[in-house]
């Protein structure tokens, strides 16, 4: 009986008389003019994700369009990556978390198996998950090649490897061109490695922060031992200030499994310490043998005579 009485207003009706006929009219010529931009964000946030104005994976996606063909099938841990890219991943290793390789879901026969059937080409690891198997490790090790590794502050670093059988040379070219402002250097160690370029994130950093380097080393004569990298930080003076050691080889096997014109760029972040006073620094790298705890003497090129060959400079503030 109330709803034969009063019959209900339009929305528009309603609101208009809570909020005055002006108001509403306002409030509905924003909603409007806000629907475009709504529509792109819901785009964004269901294509390539609304993380920023800058894209995820900026130079992930670089070196796979440069790496693979659009058919070409890849294995990486975060199926997202692919996605973004348009390439194709074996269906059985979309999913390689640590949960599925507990439970025995996923056995490294598996991995090796499907990787094999669709022709893997490019594998891009971020996490210790599927290297952890060994069969999987070993067959890496033996049919791919390790092209760059990124160390990352949880201590698994982001390894890129292509097939054995990839045109290595354009990818090497593709790799240097994927590291922003890549600066050529040639300095050779021990007579076995050489320093081919290198790059610095930016050139100057505050003390107690970190800055990003890029190396790329190639293997010019039969290696015997594993070598590691050692970076210097060095004042004015020459003094050393901070140094620090990681390995240098890729994938499960160190340096002395690399063959002459084996090459690999090695990305680390180097720590600055803390009240490091302002001024120029200069960085270098070093080859250092842990067992007979030396360092490596420069054959040829720059630092000739020495055991660092030295970089560019960074200004601490």
């Amino acid at each position: 009986q109330l709803l034969r009485a009063r019959p209900l207003l339009p929305l528009s009706t309603a609101v208009g008389r809570g909020l005055g006929g002006g108001a509403f009219l306002v409030a509905l010529v924003a909603y409007l003019v806000a629907v475009p931009t709504v529509v792109s964000r819901d785009q964004q946030a269901m294509t390539v994700g609304d993380m920023g104005s800058d894209p995820p994976y900026r130079q992930e996606s670089q070196l796979i369009q440069a790496l693979t063909k659009p058919d070409d099938f890849i294995l990486v841990d975060d199926p997202y990556l692919a996605f973004l890219n348009g390439r194709k991943m074996p269906p059985w290793l979309v999913d390689t978390s640590y949960f599925r390789i507990r439970s025995g879901a996923l056995s490294g026969a598996d991995v090796v198996d499907h990787a094999e059937r669709y022709h893997v080409r490019l594998m891009l690891l971020a996490s210790d998950n599927l290297r952890q198997l060994k069969k999987f490790a070993d067959w890496a090790d033996e049919r791919f090649v390790v092209a760059k590794i990124d160390e990352r502050s949880n201590r698994k670093d982001r390894a890129l490897y292509l097939a054995e059988d990839a045109d290595l040379a354009t990818a090497r070219v593709a790799v240097r061109a994927a590291v922003p402002g890549a600066v050529e250097v040639d300095g050779t160690l021990a007579e076995q490695v050489r320093v081919r370029s290198y790059a610095l994130e930016q050139d100057s950093v505050r003390a107690g922060g970190s800055i990003g380097l890029t190396v790329e080393w190639e293997a010019v004569g039969p290696i015997q031992l594993d070598w590691r990298q050692v970076t210097f930080l060095r004042d004015a003076s020459g003094q050393i200030v901070d140094q620090t050691e990681r390995s240098l080889g890729g994938g499960s096997g160190g340096t002395s499994t690399w063959a002459p014109g084996r090459w690999v760029f090695r990305s680390s972040a180097l720590p600055i310490p803390p009240k490091t006073p302002t001024g120029e620094y200069t960085i270098g790298v070093g080859l250092y043998d842990s067992k007979a705890r030396r360092l490596a003497p420069v054959t040829a090129g720059a630092g000739r005579g020495t055991d660092e060959v030295r970089l560019g400079t960074i200004r601490i503030r």
